[in-house]
């Protein structure tokens, strides 16, 4: 009644406290309060002490609810952490320590109570590995090392490679180095699949303890592990996987230098290039593709600096893919390169003439500046083109080009202009006198 009686949770857990610590001579109280709830305020309490006032003599309380409700008792005792109590109730003979598919364990290695865990490990009954490893899983996923140091004293227990790439995905340095201690873990299941989940990860220190085992072979898998670390943010993990003495292919070399510009990593594409073992022309230049797909300029002119990538592979593609692009930023860095290779008139002046299509101004302008382009060729096709779609800056910006006639075809940009509508293009056009004296003849 007391504890029904209270006004507020505070008020209720300190009413069953004092009902719980009251001497044991008049059982009248007690009989008078539900187990449940004497039960739930101990355990809220998470103490031990108060809780074992529950179960021992002479009051039969606790040892009476073991017989309708012990598993939930057991459960609970076990997830709170109640190693003594554990160890008081293991042995009667209304408890199974295995139920509900070994619950208790799976509860106590999930909280991380490793001394409950010990004493459920000392029952015949208890298997660690129901429910697909679960105990040993779930401590590795937490972090509980001691609870995997109960678990490991049963060789039964599953300790394969896969709780060793748990251990390293969630960053568990000393699990990681426990189970490096353990006969029944091979670090180099699934092609160093643990290293590979490390460099993933981008952790170093984990990675470097794997690395100092010697039964990995960081180079596994076309090097696996430093292709994936490119791709990671860790700048000192690339760094230390390419001070190893790796044989590097070329697949290799230019996988990790995509990595490294997709991820937009560029310390790690800086010691890449430096390196004699990795270059960036491969494959018909694709990282300086890639890197213009960014639109990364810092990244650009990295690869440019370096003598070996051509940036006119593939018949100029670079260029054409940048102005079709409207990346104005790579044509200026393409352009002010130096590299002679570098063709912006490729392709009858393509850049030019699909840069006018697009109504892209900044990227005319910019390829003007070249004396190479020619912004007239296929009979002013790039001023024809721009008057019909309505880019009138562009066709402001051809009209200022002497080699540029706007009249061109007879007066076929004006027609096109006037039949699309673009009465302002029309009018810009007419000012050129070379375009009014057609008109005024037609």
């Amino acid at each position: 009644m007391l504890l029904r009686l209270s006004g507020d949770v505070h008020t209720a857990s300190m009413a069953a406290k004092v009902l719980l610590t009251l001497k044991r001579d008049d059982l009248s109280n007690w009989q008078k309060m539900p187990f449940a709830d004497l039960f739930k305020w101990a355990g809220k309490w998470k103490d031990e002490a108060v809780m074992l006032n529950l179960f021992e003599e002479p009051g039969p309380i606790g040892f009476n609810h073991l017989k309708t409700n012990n598993c939930y008792v057991f459960r609970t005792i076990c997830q709170l952490g109640f190693s003594n109590l554990a160890r008081l109730l293991i042995t009667h003979p209304d408890v199974d320590p295995s139920a509900n598919v070994n619950e208790p364990l799976r509860m106590a290695a999930l909280y991380g109570h490793y001394r409950v865990v010990k004493v459920l490990m000392s029952d015949p009954r208890v298997d660690a590995r129901s429910q697909a490893n679960y105990a040993a899983f779930t401590a590795t996923k937490m972090g509980h090392l001691k609870v995997l140091e109960e678990l490991a004293r049963d060789p039964s227990v599953d300790f394969s490679n896969g709780l060793l790439r748990i251990a390293v995905q969630e960053g568990h340095l000393s699990v990681v180095e426990f189970l490096l201690s353990q006969p029944r873990v091979d670090p180099t299941e699934l092609d160093n699949s643990a290293l590979k989940v490390a460099c993933s990860e981008g952790n170093v220190e984990i990675a470097t303890i794997l690395l100092n085992d010697l039964r990995i072979e960081p180079s596994v898998d076309d090097n696996a592990a430093l292709r994936i670390s490119c791709s990671s943010e860790s700048e000192p993990l690339g760094a230390l996987l390419l001070t190893l003495p790796l044989v590097i292919s070329a697949d290799a070399s230019t996988d990790c230098i995509i990595r490294s510009i997709r991820s937009e990593n560029i310390p790690i594409l800086k010691l890449l290039i430096r390196d004699v073992r990795f270059d960036p022309s491969l494959n018909n230049n694709t990282c300086l593709s890639q890197a213009c797909d960014t639109e990364n300029l810092e990244m650009i002119s990295l690869l440019l600096s370096d003598p070996r990538v051509d940036p006119s592979a593939d018949n100029n593609a670079i260029i054409c893919t940048a102005a079709n692009r409207g990346s104005a930023g790579v044509i200026r860095l393409l352009l002010e390169s130096g590299d002679a290779r570098v063709d912006p008139n490729v392709d009858d002046n393509l850049p030019i003439r699909v840069a006018s299509e697009n109504g892209d101004a900044e990227v005319v302008s910019l390829l003007l500046t070249d004396s190479r382009v020619d912004p007239s060729v296929l009979d002013n096709s790039a001023i024809r083109t721009a008057a019909e779609k309505g880019h009138i800056d562009v066709v402001s910006i051809l009209m200022a080009d002497h080699r540029v006639d706007p009249s061109a075809c007879k007066n076929a940009a004006l027609t096109a202009a006037a039949d699309q509508g673009h009465i302002d293009i029309v009018a810009m056009l007419l000012s050129d006198i070379r375009v009014n004296s057609k008109a005024e003849e037609s």
